[in-house]
């Protein structure tokens, strides 16, 4: 039970981008031939897509930090030693998880804040829409903590 909790772990984030990307790509393309064969759009596509774009770019933050693709500047860390390297990052991604956990808080009251406001033509709470983010900033912090896990096994 353990290797398959693990395994699906493993390619979480990839399943989710790939399945939010193929979401926004079918509904953009549905909305297209509705427009070009039918010529009339439907009013939901938009906010759907918007839904799915939104879900995709969240879902890559734990998967760069997975892969080690987050954004750094390393003119001095290129310096250190290997060691002290492995120190660095570990310390980065400490202050990763303190913002990551602070931006979870705050996207969370958003997201209740937001609750009462209704999507327009899907009729949906807006809360869908923002809670993409807190969860995200969620599997942040995980991806993170394995992270460390794995330079702490490097020292």
């Amino acid at each position: 039970m353990k290797n398959i909790i693990c395994a699906v772990w493993k390619h979480f984030d990839d399943a989710i981008t790939f399945v939010m990307f193929m979401g926004l790509f079918l509904t953009v393309l549905f909305q297209l031939v509705a427009r070009v064969v039918f010529n009339s759009g439907f009013v939901w596509t938009e906010e759907l897509s918007r839904l799915f774009l939104m879900y995709a770019c969240f879902a890559s933050i734990p998967r760069l930090i997975k892969k080690r693709s987050e954004l750094k500047l390393t003119l001095f860390v290129d310096m250190l030693n290997r060691r002290n390297k492995l120190y660095f990052d570990i310390f980065v991604q400490i202050l990763a998880i303190c913002a990551f956990a602070f931006l979870t808080y705050w996207g969370f009251k958003t997201a209740n804040f937001q609750s009462k406001n209704i999507m327009a033509a899907m009729r949906f709470s807006m809360f869908w829409m923002y809670v993409a983010f807190p969860l995200s900033m969620i599997a942040g912090i995980v991806r993170s903590i394995e992270a460390i896990a794995s330079d702490i096994k490097q020292l």
